[in-house]
């Protein structure tokens, strides 16, 4: 099932949007009151539409989508509504990677539309897919899956995660240093301390329970790699 954040801080709007998507549109829809939590949750989670209001409390919904693209490709995942739309925010926003810009009181048939338009774009595009036995990650998507019973169970990781996995899969069951992991973080160019790798590490093997098939392994002193469980089938 696709995911939707919508941020907005008229929440009586977003019931009304998250009733009608759940109801009309196979979707599974959180929402943001204000902008800090709209900015973690869009962050920290990977979905597959945004839907951003520009104005949240006092807070720009532009500024906000700045940081968003600078985390995540987000071209044709972020739906803007606003009940003022200038010429100026349009070029802004869609330099950004926004895909559509939505008037407000919003028609409610039109974004189901524009949402499904985008939908098919995301399920119609061929991503790489890197695999290590059961586990598989959609890099255009960045979406990780274990494959239990035949069919794919979606491993809900954060981008650090997200990111550590794609080189221990990249590597194929050689060892990936720690200080190599180190640079996963938000900021690619400065590295997080060893302490926070164990502790990202720690997580990721527990998402990864799910499998069984392959599991996180330590080098002590150097760093971790993937292992294969012989003592399992795969699906």
């Amino acid at each position: 099932m696709r995911r939707v954040l919508i941020i907005e801080d008229d929440k009586s709007f977003s019931r009304l949007i998250k009733h009608n998507l759940e109801n009309d549109i196979n979707t599974d829809v959180d929402v943001a009151d204000n902008y800090l939590k709209g900015l973690s949750m869009a962050i920290n989670t990977d979905y597959d539409l945004y839907l951003v209001d520009l104005n949240l409390d006092g807070e720009s919904g532009i500024d906000l989508i700045k940081i968003l693209a600078k985390n995540k490709k987000i071209d044709n995942k972020v739906i803007v509504v606003s009940a003022v739309i200038t010429k100026e925010l349009q070029i802004e926003g869609y330099n950004l990677g926004v895909s559509n810009f939505v008037s407000k009181p919003v028609d409610l048939d039109l974004l189901k539309a524009i949402m499904r338009k985008n939908l098919r774009m995301l399920d119609n595009s061929h991503s790489e897919i890197l695999s290590f036995y059961n586990l598989y990650l959609n890099l255009g998507e960045r979406r990780a899956y274990a494959k239990v019973d035949e069919q794919k169970e979606e491993l809900n990781l954060s981008p650090t995660e997200y990111t550590i996995l794609f080189k221990l899969l990249n590597a194929r069951g050689n060892v990936v240093s720690k200080e190599e992991l180190s640079y996963t973080g938000k900021d690619e160019n400065k590295a997080m301390s060893f302490k926070s790798v164990e502790m990202h590490i720690s997580a990721l093997r527990k998402k990864l329970e799910i499998n069984k098939i392959v599991h996180i392994e330590s080098k002590w002193g150097v760093g971790y790699y993937l292992k294969y469980n012989q003592n399992k089938q795969v699906a």
